[in-house]
C-alpha cells in the first residue's frame, strides 16, 4: 500500500511539474515578441508581430544594411499596444534592410528578433528639379504635379504631396524667420509650403498659370504667368499682394542677386536689373536662334548654362556665348561649384558627371564615375547628391526610378 502510494504521488509529481513546465513555456511565448516580414513590392514591406501581455505600445525600428556594415538606425513608427501589423511604404535604396520591434513591458525594455530582408534597388518618382535642405540630409523634389521629401543619407522618400496641377520651378525662401517652399501650379497659385512637412501655410492667387517662382531676402515673389502681357509679377509676401508687373516672356526665371533676375524662355534670355524698392532700372534682352531650355537652365554669378546640349553664356548683359559643353550626349541638369566656375553637368548616357571648369575661353574637363546615370542634380559643400536613373535615358524619354547616389566633387 505504501509503494502504490508513492507511485501516485511520484506520478503527480512529473504531471505537475510538466504542467508548470508546459505554463512557463506559455508565459514565455506571451512576452515575446515574434517579428516577420514580407515584401509586398519594391515599396511595400508588410511586418508582422505578436501582442504581449502588459505592452503599452510597439516601436518599430529600421536599419540598412550594405556591404556587411550597418547603419541608419531609425524609429520609423510607434503603434498602440492592439496593432500588430505595419506596411513600410517608402523603404530606403539598400541591399540589406534589417527591422526589428520594441516594447516597454513595466520597466524592462523588450526586443524582438531582427528580420533581414532585401531593401528596395530603386526609388520610384520622376524628378524635374532637386532643392536642398543640407544641415537635415533633405532634398524637395520637383515632380510633374507632387512634391517629395527626400532623406538622402537614409536614400528614402519621407512624404510625398500631390497639387492640383503640373509644378513649375520652385523656390525657397525665408519668413519671419521660418524656411518656406514655394511651388507654383498651373491652377493659377502658388502655394507657399513648411518644406519639412510640406504642409500649406499660405495661397497666392495669381490669376494665370504659374510656371516660377523666384524669392529675394526683400520678401519679394517674382512669378512667371501664362499671361498675354506682363508676364512676370512681383508680389509682397507680407501682404501677399501683387505690388509690380513687367513685360517679358513666359519662362523660366532665377535670381542671380536680390535685385538682379534671369528670365529664360525658348528663344530669348532677359536679365531684368531692379532698384531696392522693386523699380526696374533696366532689361537687356538676347534672343538666340538655336533652342534655349527654359527648365533646364541654371545661373551663377559667372555663367548661364541652358539646354540639354550645355550651352554657356556669361552672365553678365552681354551674355556672350563661351562654349557648349557636350555636343555628342544629352545632359540633363547642372549644378555650380561654390565660386561658380565650374559646371557639373549630368550625362544621360554614361554612368559620369562632366566636371567643367571654365577660365576665360577655355575649358578643362575630367569625368566623376557614377553608379547609375545621372539625372537630376544638387551640391551639399563638396558633395553632389545625384538622383540617377538605373538605365541610359535621353532627358526627353525617361523612366520613373531613381538611384540615390553621393560622390566628391573633388574640389575640397
Amino acid at each position: 500500500m505504501v509503494i502504490l502510494n508513492m507511485k501516485l504521488e511520484l506520478k503527480t509529481f512529473v504531471f505537475c511539474l510538466i504542467l508548470i513546465t508546459i505554463q512557463g513555456c506559455e508565459e514565455d511565448e506571451s512576452s515575446s515578441i515574434k517579428l516577420e516580414a514580407e515584401k509586398l513590392s519594391d515599396t511595400q514591406m508588410l511586418l508582422n508581430w505578436n501582442t504581449i501581455k502588459g505592452s503599452g505600445s510597439f516601436n518599430i525600428w529600421r536599419m540598412m544594411r550594405d556591404n556587411e556594415q550597418t547603419s541608419g538606425l531609425k524609429l520609423i513608427a510607434s503603434v498602440d499596444s492592439l496593432t500588430t501589423r505595419y506596411v513600410d511604404e517608402s523603404f530606403p535604396q539598400t541591399n540589406m534592410l534589417i527591422y526589428f520591434v520594441t516594447s516597454s513591458v513595466g520597466n524592462e525594455e523588450k526586443k524582438s528578433n531582427e528580420v533581414t530582408v532585401e531593401g528596395a534597388s530603386a526609388l520610384y518618382f520622376t524628378p524635374y528639379q532637386m532643392k536642398l535642405i543640407p544641415e537635415k540630409d533633405l532634398a524637395v523634389i520637383r515632380g510633374y504635379n507632387e512634391i517629395i521629401l527626400l532623406d538622402y543619407s537614409q536614400k528614402a522618400i519621407l512624404m510625398r504631396k500631390e497639387f492640383p496641377s503640373k509644378i513649375g520651378v520652385i523656390d525657397f525662401g525665408k519668413f519671419n524667420s521660418s524656411d518656406e517652399l514655394y511651388v507654383p501650379c498651373s491652377d493659377n497659385k502658388v502655394y507657399i509650403c513648411n518644406p519639412l512637412d510640406l504642409t500649406v501655410k499660405e495661397v497666392i492667387n495669381v490669376n494665370y498659370p504659374a510656371y516660377a517662382v523666384a524669392i529675394n531676402s526683400f520678401g519679394d515673389i517674382f512669378v512667371s504667368v501664362g499671361s498675354s502681357s506682363s508676364t512676370l509679377k512681383r508680389f509682397k509676401r507680407n501682404s501677399l499682394s501683387l505690388v509690380n508687373e513687367y513685360d517679358g516672356t513666359v519662362s523660366g526665371i532665377y535670381l542671380q542677386s536680390d535685385n538682379r533676375l534671369l528670365a529664360v524662355s525658348s528663344h530669348l534670355m532677359s536679365f531684368y536689373n531692379f532698384s531696392d524698392n522693386g523699380l526696374l532700372i533696366s532689361k537687356v534682352n538676347y534672343p538666340y536662334s538655336h533652342d534655349l531650355e527654359s527648365d533646364r537652365t541654371r545661373l551663377s554669378s559667372h555663367f548661364v548654362v541652358s539646354s540639354s546640349l550645355g550651352r554657356v553664356y556669361t552672365a553678365d548683359d552681354n551674355m556672350n556665348q563661351i562654349t557648349m559643353l557636350n555636343s555628342e550626349s544629352y545632359l540633363s541638369d547642372f549644378e555650380f561649384s561654390e565660386d561658380g566656375k565650374t559646371i557639373f553637368s549630368a550625362i544621360t548616357n554614361v554612368p559620369s558627371v562632366k566636371k567643367s571648369t571654365i577660365s576665360g575661353t577655355q575649358v578643362t574637363w575630367s569625368l566623376i564615375r557614377t553608379k547609375g546615370y545621372p539625372w537630376i542634380l544638387a551640391r551639399d559643400n563638396n558633395e553632389l547628391i545625384i538622383l540617377s536613373s538605373p538605365i541610359s535615358f535621353t532627358p526627353y524619354h525617361t523612366i520613373g526610378q531613381v538611384i540615390v547616389e553621393k560622390v566628391s566633387t573633388g574640389m575640397e
